[in-house]
């Protein structure tokens, strides 16, 4: 399984979960303990980790390669192109 498809998967799942739920299962700690007309920290805090997640699925990380100058750092004694084939190949691996 793929990091996106996990993250996917991570997120239909949280989405499941009524927010009332949330706060009404959650052991408050003492810096979450709220009156009931009070926004509730861990509820808020949910909402965070799911919009967060959801970005993410939106907006992935783009792959950011190599400068010249790196690989110029990098290769030492070998060739420039052993440099740039071991970048390919992380960046097949990091792109799925």
């Amino acid at each position: 399984m793929t990091d996106k498809e996990t993250m996917k998967l991570a997120l239909e799942a949280l989405e499941l979960v009524n927010l009332e739920f949330v706060c009404n299962g959650a052991h408050h700690a003492k810096k979450d303990r709220h009156e009931h007309d009070e926004a509730c920290p861990v509820t808020t805090r949910y909402r965070t980790a799911i919009a967060a997640l959801a970005e993410r699925l939106k907006n992935p990380k783009k792959w950011v390669g190599l400068t010249d100058d790196e690989v110029e750092h990098l290769r030492n004694d070998q060739p420039w192109w052993a440099v740039r084939d071991i970048e390919a190949k992380l960046k097949e691996k990091n792109s799925g």
